[in-house]
């Protein structure tokens, strides 16, 4: 029998990946990301990678930091070449 799908783990990797697609798509570094965030430039690149999970409260932060809204960072995408 299949094993049931990770929603968690899909929704961080999800919100990883499209932090990191728009934060290069703005021309951004982590650091200048994590400076308008308002966070450590070391939990951006966690997040990114994938690392750790993701607080509704800093997911928030980066939508507004990226402009876009909270949902475009938790929807799915086709995977780019710089991953």
């Amino acid at each position: 029998m299949p094993s049931a799908p990770k929603p968690f783990t899909e929704l961080r990797e999800r919100a990883g990946r499209n932090i990191r697609r728009y934060r290069l798509e703005r021309g951004l570094t982590q650091e200048k990301l994590a400076e308008i965030a308002g966070i450590e430039r070391s939990y951006v690149a966690q997040i990114e990678t994938r690392r750790l999970n993701i607080s509704l409260e800093v997911l928030e932060r980066m939508a507004v930091a990226l402009s876009v809204d909270g949902m475009q960072l938790l929807s799915p995408l086709a995977t780019s070449r710089e991953e």
